[in-house]
């Protein structure tokens, strides 16, 4: 990687470079050290866990890069902008740090409120993977079996041949975080290939358990869930 980096920039234009992957490890490994909480890798993270979300680059001020590129002026600090969940918190949220200086950090800066003039709330978090598994885990193991009859004569179901995509928003309003998993048939394009079925599932508490169905769509109607579909 960092052969790659002196490769693609220059002096001046790496400033503007990219994190490399030891940088971001180096970044991983101070938060684990030095926030004061347990993170969990987000591949594997459940709802109710802390983990980073993201590390990208913490683009220099501008005055600071002009003043270097143009006037030979200082070097700015390369930092990295972290973004973590908080769902083992009394109050979950999302918080933005910036860490630096790279490629040795010695310091992390929550510089949530400055930029958003307040917390952010836990439900405003993007979708992670890990949750996007939960979620078709809930819809294939618990929602679809509660009518295997209609899935099976009518959608021919055979517990392999269907295929979710999510939709956004995840709500609409306020604290809402319920998804429709809309369902294709699991073949090549699947997306040209819907068969009609929607499920509005809600994932807004930190329970995995409790997760569960607030509506279905079928055929150009609404049910209250599988069971009176």
């Amino acid at each position: 990687m960092k052969g790659s980096l002196e490769h693609l920039h220059s002096d001046q234009s790496g400033i503007f470079a990219g994190l490399t992957q030891k940088e971001m490890i180096q970044v991983m490994q101070y938060l684990k050290s030095n926030l004061g909480v347990r993170l969990e890798d987000a591949s594997q993270a459940s709802p109710s866990d802390n983990c980073i979300y993201s590390i990208d680059l913490q683009l220099p001020p501008k005055a600071e890069s002009l003043l270097f590129l143009d006037h030979g002026g200082s070097r700015p600090l390369r930092q990295a902008l972290v973004v973590a969940y908080f769902g083992n918190q009394p109050d979950p949220n999302v918080t933005e740090y910036v860490v630096g200086p790279l490629p040795e950090p010695m310091y992390h800066q929550d510089v949530t409120r400055q930029k958003y003039g307040g917390h952010i709330p836990y439900y405003r978090r993007p979708l992670l993977d890990a949750e996007f598994k939960q979620m078709m885990h809930i819809l294939y193991n618990v929602v679809l079996p509660t009518a295997p009859r209609f899935m099976q004569e009518v959608l021919n179901y055979d517990g392999d041949n269907l295929a979710a995509m999510v939709t956004t928003p995840h709500g609409l309003a306020s604290g809402d975080r319920a998804t429709w998993l809309v369902l294709f048939q699991n073949v090549t394009g699947y997306f040209l290939h819907p068969v009609g079925l929607e499920v509005l599932l809600d994932h807004s508490s930190l329970d995995i358990s409790e997760w569960g169905v607030k509506k279905v769509f079928y055929n150009g109607q609404y049910y209250w869930d599988m069971a009176q579909l």
